[in-house]
């Protein structure tokens, strides 16, 4: 009685990848070529005997996929994951790969059936640690004055701008706006991905609270996502000394600075929020660089995964400007956390889509939304836009005619130093301190000029005051998530 392996290959969506080639080492020898099918679609070949298998299969475009197998002879035969050689958990399959069936093949021989789901991402956390932790070694977190080590338990002082975000009548300085003040670290996980394409590195952020392999009645619960594009990258891919994109300093300090907050730097500045960023230090540098990002979205309490994506110098964040790339990169992530979550399959769906833009990085939702080839599997769950002081006046048009194709649905949520977004939204208005604040149907529009800033907080630097959308204002497009 013989034993055979048989191999295909998937994408994440189940549609079938054409396979580069597969290859198995039985019992610890080396790796040997498997045959092609009959059908052409996978490969096969005999394992007879074999204890222990190890599975190597490749795509071009995609990553390698390997998994170790124990086979345990018997009537019938069985195999389970070697947990020994396990990447994350043990008695689990890797990753990228199919509880393996097991099946009668021909005159009485074993078939086991295996489904490889190839990805364009996959895990990077070990080799983005090694770098942040050579950071230190040679200085560089000391020398741009930040603590990279994205320290989710870390506790810091993090403005919440509320629902309503002027402050009353008669406000006084920094009262001018509807702030309260947390002190709080952002909790959750955060996963590092490494992609074959630009962008090449990747950071999503899971809440707590997030349950995955979560039902309600007959029904997995969708998992919701949140795509961010920063700007533009002013520095070289390839820095002197340095690794080439994406495992560089610059390309790590960038996801740090937005997402984490600044720690307590005793005596000068003991509890330093996203206000220091409006003054400068005795360098004339901003006295805070971090944007507390998960700290507003951990207080924001909504149950979505952040997605923070590092572009490159050469092609910023490429393929992403178009649904279909934007897309895949959901999919990907969307299996990813659910396998990582011991989930045997990834079954919970995409749920409701969320874009977002700081500056130059508004491009992203608006080539999102003139994409002349939408997706439907993106567009119709993609139901809200934030836009951190974006201003380029062709931006205005692409969102008004996004939130024109399902108003009911469709929100935004504007955030800009200039008042040509004012007509964008129609509702409940409040003009006070130079500043228009409007909330309807269609969202959120807060104009607030440069004086405002230099009523409020006694600066109209430029420079500074862009710096801060996004990190104050996060929190409160988070609060009015649509039907959250």
């Amino acid at each position: 009685m013989a034993t055979w392996i048989e191999v295909n290959g998937v994408d994440v969506n189940g549609k079938a990848v054409t396979l580069k080639n597969a290859q198995v080492g039985l019992d610890g020898g080396p790796l040997n070529a498997l045959q092609p099918n009959a059908s052409g679609t996978g490969f096969e070949g005999d394992v007879t005997g074999a204890g222990k298998v190890q599975l190597q299969v490749q795509a071009d475009g995609f990553w390698d996929v390997t998994q170790h197998l124990i086979v345990h002879a018997g009537n019938p035969l069985w195999v389970e994951p070697d947990d020994a050689k396990a990447t994350y958990n043990p008695y689990d399959y890797e990753i990228n790969v199919d509880p393996p069936i097991v099946h009668t093949r021909g005159a009485g021989d074993w078939g086991i059936s295996i489904t490889v789901r190839l990805s364009h991402l996959r895990d990077a956390e070990p080799k983005a640690r090694q770098i942040l932790k050579m950071s230190h070694d040679v200085g560089w977190a000391q020398q741009f004055d930040t603590e990279m080590d994205f320290d989710l338990a870390r506790v810091c002082s993090t403005r919440l701008v509320q629902k309503y975000a002027l402050g009353p009548e008669g406000a006084q300085g920094a009262e001018r706006l509807n702030m309260a003040l947390d002190v709080a670290a952002p909790g959750g996980t955060l996963y590092f991905f490494e992609r074959t394409t630009t962008p090449k590195l990747v950071l999503v952020w899971q809440p707590k609270g997030i349950t995955i392999g979560e039902w309600y009645e007959d029904n997995p619960v969708p998992l919701h996502y949140h795509l961010f594009f920063h700007p533009s990258i002013p520095w070289s891919d390839h820095p002197p000394g340095e690794e080439a994109y994406p495992w560089n300093f610059d390309s790590l300090n960038l996801p740090h600075r937005y997402l984490m907050g600044r720690p307590p730097h005793p005596p000068a500045d003991p509890t330093p929020d996203q206000l220091a960023m409006l003054r400068r230090n005795a360098l004339g540098e901003p006295a805070n660089k971090n944007k507390h990002m998960l700290h507003q979205l951990m207080a924001s309490q909504a149950s979505v995964h952040f997605v923070y994506p590092v572009g490159s110098a050469a092609k910023w964040l490429n393929e992403l400007k178009a649904q279909a790339g934007a897309l895949l990169l959901l999919q990907e992530i969307n299996h990813f956390v659910q396998r990582r979550g011991a989930a045997e399959v990834a079954i919970q769906p995409i749920g409701r889509i969320g874009v977002s833009g700081f500056s130059f990085g508004y491009n992203g939702p608006v080539g999102l939304a003139s994409d002349p080839k939408p997706v439907p599997e993106f567009d119709d769950h993609w139901d809200e836009i934030y836009n951190f002081d974006g201003n380029d006046p062709n931006f205005v048009q692409p969102t008004r005619a996004w939130l024109k194709k399902k108003p009911d649905k469709r929100r935004v949520r504007i955030y800009s130093h200039s008042d040509q977004w004012l007509s964008l939204v129609k509702g409940d208005t409040w003009k006070r301190f130079s500043a228009t604040e409007i909330e309807g149907a269609a969202g959120s529009v807060l104009f607030l000029p440069l004086s405002f800033w230099q009523g409020a907080f006694g600066t109209s630097d430029f420079d500074l005051i862009h710096q801060v959308f996004p990190a104050l204002f996060l929190h409160h497009a988070m609060l009015r998530w649509f039907f959250v």
